[in-house]
């Protein structure tokens, strides 16, 4: 099992244009900022080459993989003994994640990360118990200070979507909300 290697499998799915883009969201992307926790799985959302179709389905990745040897294990596919998860940039906030994500290296591989604001702002608007969780987790352990003095954009629901406004708030004011509600704002 090797992280390196996966990535490595995952950039050569980039390389052949089966997707666009992809970037590492979830538990795996909050490890890049925080001390090391249990996490099952590798979180990818995943762009598709334009025109993006009218039906948006993850068969051509799911199909890709399997031709290069991969198996599947029920929502995962098992990329060099790690379980990863394919999802699509399925909100604005997501894509607005990917868009603003940032590089950085395993082993030899160049990978793109979520940001920890965009972090947050995910693991707020899902609001899971294990979402709940990480959020403290995220902001207490800034080991090397990466959120010190950052701006928090403001995280607001239209329409049941989560949507990252430009007010700028102090990063150090987000707070956790037990129920985020279609007009509530995290501040």
């Amino acid at each position: 099992m090797s992280l390196e290697r996966t990535l490595k499998a995952l950039n050569q799915m980039v390389e052949e244009g089966i997707v666009s883009d992809y970037v590492i969201g979830g538990a795996m992307a909050a490890l890049f900022y925080t001390e090391p926790f249990h996490t099952d799985d590798l979180d990818i959302f995943v762009g598709f080459p334009d025109p993006q179709p009218a039906i948006l389905t993850l068969d051509p990745i799911y199909k890709y993989l399997k031709s290069k040897g991969y198996r599947t294990e029920q929502e995962h596919v098992i990329v060099e003994g790690i379980p990863v998860q394919i999802l699509p940039f399925y909100s604005a906030l997501v894509a607005e994640a990917a868009e603003k994500a940032v590089k950085k290296t395993v082993g030899r591989e160049t990978v793109r990360v979520m940001r920890a604001e965009h972090l947050l702002a995910i693991m707020a608007a899902l609001s899971r118990p294990k979402d709940k969780a990480r959020i403290p987790l995220v902001l207490s352990q800034d080991l090397l200070g990466i959120l010190d003095g950052w701006r928090f954009t403001s995280l607001r629901f239209e329409g049941g979507q989560p949507k990252v406004s430009s007010n700028l708030l102090e990063f150090s004011k987000l707070r956790c909300q037990p129920c985020v509600t279609n007009t509530e704002t995290i501040s």
